[in-house]
């Protein structure tokens, strides 16, 4: 095998292995979150974020997700959820859904509305000088300390009786009951607020209702300072490339 067709191998693996778009419910009507999407929302409501996200097609794979700074927050932005719920994080490293009470954080729970922000503040981690002041003025602050350390973590919604997890694996039937969206490097209005969602996400849930059509706007939250984490399968054939990728070149001076 010469070294410009191993090279080209390892590059379409490396392809072929980037996060892809996920797999929506059979049937879903993508409308009630694409309107979020694209509409302005005046008037200080929540009515829209202006954002060209399109729900249809702008998913990514991204499950699970880690802190990518010392304070992060999440925004909820849309909910139609009528009855009691609660949303938050849980340890992704668990291999199953029995979690302890040291295994999940409550960021949100009712009866907390559209609107509400919470900020979580890593504890393992410094706090820059500057957001120091803004910190000590945020109401409803959630800490990780460095005895329940959360690397990766995944998002849980739940209403009622019903419980659906950012992992589909977690969810009855495998079922993609969560969609991610990263910020396309534009200026979105909030409550007539411009905000750059460079590097922030959107992720939206879908709550199983018999009878009713998949559409992803149960439940819609921006994520601030929260990145993504690889599939462990991604992440290893990455580094296998790169690996043999540096063998070649390596090679390549050896002849020279």
């Amino acid at each position: 095998m010469n070294d410009r067709f191993a090279a080209a191998l390892v590059l379409a693996g490396i392809l072929a292995a980037a996060p892809s778009q996920a797999t929506p419910l059979p049937g879903t009507n993508f409308t009630a979150l694409n309107s979020f999407f694209a509409a302005d929302g005046i008037a200080d409501n929540y009515s829209g974020i202006n954002s060209s996200v399109n729900a249809a097609t702008d998913s990514s794979e991204v499950e699970v997700f880690s802190l990518s700074g010392p304070v992060a927050s999440d925004w909820l932005l849309k909910s139609s959820i009528a009855g009691d719920y609660e949303f938050g994080l849980y340890d992704a490293r668990r291999s199953d859904n029995a979690f302890g009470a040291d295994e999940k954080l409550t960021l949100l729970k009712s009866p907390y509305a559209v609107g509400q922000l919470t900020t979580v503040y890593d504890l393992r981690q410094e706090l820059p000088p500057d957001q120091a002041d803004l910190f000590q003025a945020v109401k409803r602050t959630i800490e990780i300390d460095t005895s329940s350390p959360l690397p990766a973590f995944g998002f849980y919604l739940t209403a009622g009786a019903t419980t659906v997890y950012s992992e589909s694996w977690r969810n009855a039937n495998g079922e993609d009951r969560f969609l991610a969206f990263e910020g396309r490097g534009e200026y979105v209005t909030i409550k007539n607020i411009s905000y750059l969602d460079t590097g922030h996400w959107y992720i939206a849930f879908d709550l199983p209702t018999t009878g009713s059509t998949p559409d992803y706007a149960d439940f819609v939250v921006r994520l601030e300072s929260m990145q993504p984490v690889p599939e462990p399968a991604t992440m290893l054939l990455f580094g296998s490339g790169l690996t043999l990728l540096t063998g070649v070149a390596r090679k390549r001076l050896r002849r020279k």
